[in-house]
């Protein structure tokens, strides 16, 4: 059982090899840990000024003009940040019932102030 030198050296150049496989697995492994750890603290990091922002929204005037004039002072509140008195709470409603409802209400409310004008022209006269 002869071990001879051509031998030993397919052997060395044998592990070698698998010796280089196992640094390149490893550098490989420490790139895409790094990696990971960088996504993770972005994603912490895009949280926390998530969290941040409606607060910052809410701490500084919306700048509305009054009716005397200068600015709006109040500041916003709610997750846009609008202010209560010039902000606009509501946008109308969305469904054709919502919109039905409202198209009534209007239609009741200019009914009475026709009846309301009826009167006092026939008080005038």
């Amino acid at each position: 059982m002869g071990f001879k030198m051509h031998d030993f050296d397919r052997y060395v150049a044998g592990r070698l090899a698998a010796y280089d496989e196992l640094v390149l697995l490893r550098e490989f492994e420490d790139v895409a840990r790094d990696a990971r750890q960088k996504a993770a603290a972005l994603e912490r990091q895009q949280k926390v000024e998530e969290r941040a922002r409606p607060r910052e929204l809410g701490n500084r005037p919306r700048g509305a003009k009054t009716r005397a004039g200068p600015s709006c002072r109040r500041k916003g509140l709610g997750r846009g940040g609008r202010c209560p008195n010039h902000g606009g709470e509501s946008t109308g409603p969305k469904t054709r019932a919502g919109r039905a409802r409202i198209a009534a209400a209007q239609r009741r409310r200019w009914r009475a102030w026709r009846r309301l004008a009826q009167l006092e022209q026939t008080e005038r006269a």
